[in-house]
């Protein structure tokens, strides 16, 4: 974050997963921008700590329960023969905090299904 900010102050930054982002929105904290107000911050892998924060993090669900399920299923339907027919699950995107609310979906509603990608 500190390398980042040096050289240029980001609108919203996303991290690989949420205790990054935790430790980014500390970080953004200590140096005196505020959460989501001067820059937004998004994590992925939607865990406990999203609401454990101030303020709470918007999150990506990348749902790996019904991800493991589509692969459990495809490798089930190799084994038997068959052509294996694998979907990507969609994933959730939790949005939490006015600004990112209003910059991802124009203030409309609290989430929105993004279909994954083949």
């Amino acid at each position: 974050m500190k390398t980042i900010l040096e050289k240029l102050k980001p609108d919203a930054v996303f991290c690989a997963n949420d205790y990054m982002a935790a430790g980014a929105i500390k970080f953004l904290w200590e140096t005196g921008l505020r959460v989501p107000q001067d820059i937004s911050v998004v994590g992925y892998d939607n865990n406990d700590i999203c609401e454990a924060i101030i303020p709470s993090l918007t999150t990506v669900d990348h749902r790996l329960e019904e991800l493991g399920q589509c692969l459990a299923q495809g490798l089930l339907a190799l084994i038997e023969g068959a052509a294996p027919n694998i979907r990507k699950p969609s994933y959730l995107v939790s949005l939490r905090g006015d600004r990112m609310r209003h910059t991802l979906l124009g203030g409309r509603q609290e989430s929105v299904q993004i279909s994954g990608v083949n």
